[in-house]
């Protein structure tokens, strides 16, 4: 639905002021200087209920190069993960998506 030009344009629009930037570096700036005002931060990296294994790798990698970027500064930043993002998501009546059982925690 938001490959359409004109949905995303207003899902954007609306979304914007929310939003700390597009790309990782529009977002770090926007948190060191929200950090300078006292506010505290978090970050996520959108993506939902993603089962194909090259997006779920392109997805660990995002938030691991968030947190090295925001190891930099000097106040804490929560790093909000969505699980389905990583290819976690359990709920489809049972069966796991591709690439689930191999990311998900062995139990014991």
């Amino acid at each position: 639905m938001l490959r359409t030009p004109r949905v995303a344009r207003a899902a954007r629009r609306a979304a914007d002021r929310y939003l700390g930037g597009v790309t990782l570096e529009q977002a770090v700036a926007t948190i060191d200087r929200l950090h300078k005002y006292g506010f505290a931060t978090a970050i996520d990296s959108f993506g939902e209920a993603v089962t194909d294994r090259e997006r779920v790798e392109q997805a660990v990698a995002r938030y691991l190069r968030a947190n090295r970027e925001l190891a930099h500064l000097r106040a804490p930043v929560n790093v909000w993960v969505d699980l389905s993002n990583l290819g976690l998501d359990r709920r489809s009546g049972g069966s796991k998506p591709p690439g689930c059982a191999t990311n998900s925690p062995k139990p014991g």
